[in-house]
């Protein structure tokens, strides 16, 4: 009974990380149907439509009634960000958003802005500071 829990459990993590990798915009986004993975489980035909400046102006008149902080936008935001590559901007919100939680793939995706930047000096800091914020990642001898 256990072993049929903890595959089950197996299963669920597996098809949750699948879905984080297809919802998330990586690498070079200058195409318009990379903009449409935003959505979770839809095609990219059903979205083929969505440029960058339409997504620009859905993230204008977002900003009209709420503001970054909040968790929904904050995610449009990261991938608007990403899309229009927008790296400082990111990097001032993902750096807002470590000071309320401190995730490990938060850290880790601020060292990856801080590379792109060529903020080496505050990638280094970040990669040093990792195990003493987050020792279970820490893999001992």
């Amino acid at each position: 009974m256990c072993d049929f829990i903890s595959l089950e459990a197996n299963k669920a993590s597996a098809e949750n990380e699948d879905s984080k990798k297809k919802n998330s915009l990586e690498g070079d986004t200058s195409t318009h149907t990379e903009v449409a993975v935003l959505s979770e489980g839809k095609s990219t035909d059903d979205y083929a439509d969505i440029t960058l400046d339409k997504l620009k102006e859905i993230y204008v008149e977002l900003q009209k009634w709420c503001d970054n902080i909040e968790t929904k936008a904050t995610n449009f935001a990261e991938k608007f960000y990403l899309a229009h590559s927008y790296n400082g901007r990111l990097l001032k919100l993902l750096l807002k958003s470590l000071d309320d939680k401190r995730l490990l793939e938060n850290e880790l995706q601020i060292i990856e802005i801080c590379k792109k930047l060529g903020y080496n000096h505050c990638a280094d800091f970040f990669e040093r500071s990792i195990y003493v914020r987050h020792p279970a990642s820490y893999a001992l001898f």
